[in-house]
């Protein structure tokens, strides 16, 4: 299994539900209130299109090309700029964005 599979990305989502594991970042962003944010491992960008929705400046990062078209797709998905890549590397540097 790869996240990188189409049929595994087209069911990433259904198969989480609620993502109430998300709480603990949308707590500590509301605490914060960065204007800018990078989610590493954004996956389908459900927390990333969240935060852009308020507003923010959101970068998404992700590894698997499948699951960043279906951020890309989602609903709120052209507020975020999103980067195939690691926190090591990635196709396009977030070096001079500073918060």
């Amino acid at each position: 299994m790869s996240f990188d599979d189409p049929l595994v990305a087209d069911v990433y989502d259904p198969l989480n539900g609620t993502r109430d594991d998300l709480d603990l970042f949308r707590r500590l962003v509301e605490r914060r209130q960065p204007k800018r944010v990078i989610d590493l491992g954004c996956g389908t960008g459900v927390l990333a299109v969240e935060l852009a929705e308020s507003g923010r400046e959101v970068i998404g990062i992700d590894p698997a090309e499948a699951m960043l078209a279906i951020a890309r797709n989602r609903p709120g998905g052209d507020r975020v700029r999103w980067i195939r890549g690691t926190r090591r590397r990635s196709t396009s540097s977030t070096s001079t964005w500073r918060s």
